[in-house]
């Protein structure tokens, strides 16, 4: 149907024994992207950051398994607003060593709509993702517009995000921040 771009926010209880696990739902979505070259999943880290999943220190490997671990998708942390480490933003590694989430984008305090056709201050990653996605479809019309219509590849919006990002915390890559927080 033309769907260039997707927000996935899950909640989901975190298993440890099954924290990071690239499954078949992370399959299913990296041979969609595979497919349709132009289309990026972005999916939220969760939020099970307090989470101590052993052998890991407190908050690491607490992506939960499927969606924020597949290798195609953009998975999207959260930072206070002020760019401090939130407390609740899930982080990797995954089972398999990647980095995830590869960026992070304020989700604390986050004015949104709520229940009964109101607006009201949400936290989570599922704030954080949502604006992540905004951010690309603005991206992804600016790319059309100076390129005769054509869809921007997902792998070029990916590396694009992550490869501008503002470094946090430990310098360079790391499995809190990622690359960095969205610019």
């Amino acid at each position: 149907h033309g769907v260039t771009l997707t927000n996935n926010s899950y909640g989901a209880t975190l298993n440890c024994n099954r924290a990071g696990n690239y499954n078949a739902t992370a399959a299913f979505m990296d041979a969609q992207q595979f497919q349709l070259s132009d289309l990026l999943h972005v999916v939220s880290a969760g939020n099970q950051g307090y989470t101590t999943c052993s052998p890991f220190s407190n908050g690491y490997f607490t992506n939960d398994e499927g969606h924020p671990d597949s290798k195609n998708a953009l998975t999207v942390g959260a930072v206070l607003s002020g760019d401090e480490d939130s407390w609740f933003s899930s982080r990797g590694p995954v089972r398999d060593g990647r980095v995830k989430p590869e960026i992070v984008v304020n989700g604390n305090n986050v004015y949104s709509t709520v229940p009964q056709d109101a607006y009201g201050i949400k936290s989570g990653t599922s704030m954080s993702a949502p604006a992540m996605t905004g951010s690309l479809a603005l991206l992804s019309q600016r790319y059309k517009e100076l390129y005769n219509q054509e869809n921007p590849e997902s792998a070029f919006l990916k590396a694009l995000v992550c490869n501008t990002a503002d470094d946090l915390g430990i310098p360079q890559v790391d499995f809190r921040n990622g690359f960095g927080r969205l610019n």
